[in-house]
């Protein structure tokens, strides 16, 4: 680990935490994740949501998923290609941003 940091809001603290490989996670004060991502790297297997990752490997054959977020509302999945594809919560695809 090369640092970890807690940001605190007037309601709210998050936590980060950035790997010696340039990876990092963000945490709500919960202990859940809420974001993270790889900079020269894909994202570790059992991450992403099976059904997510299932729609990228049909849809986008040989794609690297770089970085997951996620909130009340879904998910949202950055590839390497720069495509963000965005989830509901039951995994179903909601949006695409390029």
């Amino acid at each position: 680990m090369a640092y970890a940091k807690v940001d605190t809001d007037w309601f709210d603290k998050d936590y980060e935490v950035v790997f010696t490989d340039g990876n990092k996670v963000d945490f709500r004060k919960d202990g859940q994740w809420k974001e993270i991502s790889c900079k020269y790297s894909q994202l570790p297997a059992g991450v992403v949501p099976r059904a997510m990752a299932d729609y990228v490997a049909q849809n986008y054959p040989g794609a690297k998923m770089l970085k997951i977020e996620r909130d009340a509302k879904g998910y949202e999945l950055k590839l390497d290609s720069g495509l963000e594809l965005k989830f509901d919560l039951r995994y179903n695809l909601v949006g695409i941003d390029d």
